[in-house]
């Protein structure tokens, strides 16, 4: 009997532990940039190119599918809060940049507003980008 309850026990620990690792992994970070950068091409079937150019910072393209990449890549990421709204806590991060330069340019470029998300992302990151062009490309 008592070697049944052991057995019992240690089942029951062992689901336990597995159930929190499972629940913890659902709610982790977004997905690493460099994945969720491939996700992102294929799901909005944007040129490479042009994918390459936006991560860059190369905002000189004129293509829907790129500016839906942005926005892929913003709301996926964490760039961009559930508004659209970059998300300049971020930005900051990992950078010498003035904190409130960045603060500015994403107050700034936030009020930008168009009928399409996608174009919304894509005008308020090449506003941020013109602010604050020395932002490192992550």
């Amino acid at each position: 009997m008592v070697k049944f309850q052991t057995m019992t026990i240690k089942i029951i620990f062992i689901l336990g532990f597995t159930s929190i690792l499972i629940v913890s992994s659902q709610s982790q970070a977004p997905p690493m940039l460099e994945n969720h950068f491939e996700w992102c091409i294929n799901v909005t079937k944007v040129d490479r190119t042009i994918a390459l150019k936006a991560r860059s910072h190369d905002l000189s393209f004129i293509d829907h599918k790129g500016n839906c990449f942005l926005y892929c890549i913003c709301s996926g990421v964490g760039f961009c809060d559930k508004d659209l709204k970059l998300v300049t806590k971020f930005l900051e991060q990992g950078t010498d940049i003035d904190k409130e330069k960045i603060r500015n340019a994403g107050e700034k470029c936030n009020q930008i507003s168009t009928e399409d998300e996608c174009d919304t992302v894509f005008e308020r990151f090449k506003c941020f980008f013109d602010h604050v062009p020395e932002t490192p490309v992550h």
